[in-house]
């Protein structure tokens, strides 16, 4: 049936999917959702919404209104914008990215609300990777830099050193030197 297929469907998501009634009672949690959760089905079945999925903000660590009722009230889809942490059953918290949106029936009713969410802790690691890769870039460019500049300095400062070193030759095997005059000319070479 065309019901079986709906429920075989959401049951398949990879996202956690749930849903609660008119009143903020859990309805559906599919297996993603009860392993983020920490609650089974059966367990939640008529749970509030607000004891199976809590949510914090995850800077101030301040409960968070929970999106299934909060697009209940307005009747209209929450996308939550800011970091938020699912807190788990066995205190866990899992960051997680949501929207939450109003189920309605075919007369434009609305019988409740569905939850999509998803664990961003792979995502927040690549995302990490990648910024660190980029730093020891930036680190790697300028040490480059760096070596390019010094490379550059020595060899000048070399080539300073020849001229000096070359007069001071000169001066050395090509004159009769005062005895202290020869001294200096010795130190300067």
């Amino acid at each position: 049936s065309l019901e079986r297929g709906y429920s075989a469907t959401l049951l398949s998501i990879g996202d956690a999917v749930l849903a609660v009634d008119r009143n903020g009672r859990i309805t559906f949690l599919n297996a993603v959702a009860e392993a983020l959760t920490g609650w089974s089905l059966r367990e939640a079945a008529g749970l509030s919404v607000e004891e199976v999925f809590p949510l914090i903000y995850e800077g101030s660590g301040e409960p968070m209104e929970n999106p299934a009722l909060r697009a209940l009230a307005l009747d209209e889809v929450v996308r939550i914008t800011d970091p938020v942490l699912l807190m788990a059953r066995d205190g866990t918290a899992v960051p997680i990215d949501d929207s939450a949106a109003p189920i309605r029936e075919a007369d434009g009713s609305c019988q409740g609300a569905v939850v999509v969410f998803r664990d961003v802790r792979q995502r927040r690691l690549a995302e990490d990777a990648l910024r660190q890769a980029e730093e020891e870039l930036r680190q790697t460019q300028k040490m480059e830099s760096i070596g390019r500049l010094a490379g550059g300095v020595a060899h000048d400062f070399n080539n300073l050193l020849t001229v000096i070193s070359g007069y001071s030759e000169l001066l050395l095997s090509g004159y009769d030197l005062a005895p202290d005059v020869r001294e200096v000319v010795e130190e300067i070479h």
